[in-house]
């Protein structure tokens, strides 16, 4: 009984008559048993008009930001900027006992995770997925290349940030399910008029959406409320409340009030731009990396020095500190391996495949 009334009401947002679109949009978005999975279904079609698709596209959007968001269930380390290797993982979620602290993430669902953008691109990918759907990683863990499904869980069931995504995660992360899931952005209308016309329309239009908004904020229900940050509010999901002074802009994103300054949400591609946080920033290269983590060993070796910690007593003060540098050697030598091993690939895949010039024991970095 779902489905053809769906059907029906997909079918009314191409209506000719704007009342009929409008009271199907409406109705979709209201109706919880109309699932994301069934709009993706929709909008992977090529025959929805563009203002059907964009109707059908922000109610998609509005569902994916109330509904629970998926995680894996681990953190990054630390040691280097640009690659998603592994720090720590959490039980009780699946990935627990499936990754190592040190093992590189070079694929996720098929994408190759490069450069500054790595770590929040994998962050995107995990984000857009539902919980309890798999993940499909290519891993490092040494020189070795392995192949992961990985179950995805919660992201509330981590624990972090009180269960609330930050905004640019979730934009970036909904960016990539509608890329992946539903057909892409509608490509662009072109319109015939010169630039200074446009430019005075939206100058009028601007001014109209301000002063309705305004109107909207006076006489809505939308209220704060005291009590820390961010602040509780009532209103409709995903509105947004503008400054058109300022530089801040409220959002009202399941009934929390978020502020930010506007250059931070149109980066976050609130309203469609694309930008990573790390845009710009030169990819690391392999060699500098593997440098970096010869020296970090290095230093943690000296201070180890000739000790085994783990033949040291228990009451031994220095025990405890000890097994903690030997884990982080460990951990760093399986980088160490994995990307020099990532390294040697693409130079072969390349056809300039040299020499390695050197392992983890060595006391200089492997020639460029």
């Amino acid at each position: 009984q779902i489905s053809p009334t769906f059907e029906r009401l997909v079918a009314e947002l191409g209506s000719p008559n704007f009342a009929i679109r409008q009271q199907a949009s409406e109705r979709i978005g209201a109706n919880e048993q109309f699932t994301l999975e069934m709009m993706e279904g929709v909008l992977a079609r090529k025959d929805l008009s563009l203002e059907a698709r964009y109707r059908l596209s922000s109610i998609a959007r509005q569902r994916f930001y109330r509904t629970p968001r998926a995680a894996l269930g681990f953190r990054f380390g630390e040691q280097l900027r640009d690659p998603a290797v592994v720090g720590e993982t959490f039980p009780p979620f699946p990935a627990a006992r499936l990754l190592e602290p040190g093992d590189l993430i070079v694929r996720a669902d098929g994408i190759r995770l490069d450069g500054p953008a790595a770590k929040p691109l994998l962050q995107a990918i995990i984000i857009s997925h539902d919980p309890g759907e798999t993940l499909h990683l290519v891993i490092r863990r040494g020189a070795k290349k392995m192949e992961i499904d990985a179950p995805l869980g919660k992201f509330v069931d981590l624990g972090q940030g009180g269960g609330m995504l930050p905004e640019d995660r979730l934009a970036r992360a909904w960016r990539f399910r509608l890329q992946n899931r539903m057909g892409g952005v509608a490509e662009p209308v072109r319109v015939e008029g010169t630039a200074a016309d446009w430019a005075s329309a939206m100058d009028d239009a601007q001014r109209k959406a301000e002063a309705a908004m305004r109107r909207d904020v006076n006489e809505s229900s939308v209220k704060f409320v005291g009590g820390g940050m961010p602040r509780a509010a009532q209103g409709g999901d995903d509105s947004r409340l503008f400054d058109p002074i300022g530089r801040q802009q409220f959002a009202v994103i399941n009934g929390q009030v978020r502020m930010m300054n506007r250059p931070a949400f149109r980066n976050a591609g609130i309203f469609g731009l694309e930008a990573d946080p790390d845009a710009g920033l030169p990819p690391v290269r392999a060699e500098e990396q593997l440098a970096k983590l010869l020296e970090m060993k290095q230093a943690y070796q000296h201070v180890l020095g000739n000790v085994d910690p783990d033949t040291l007593p228990a009451s031994d003060t220095r025990r405890a500190e000890l097994l903690d540098l030997k884990k982080k050697i460990a951990v760093i030598s399986k980088q160490y391996d994995a990307i020099q091993a990532e390294h040697d690939e693409a130079r072969e895949a390349a056809g300039k495949l040299k020499p390695a010039g050197g392992t983890m024991d060595a006391t200089v970095p492997p020639a460029p």
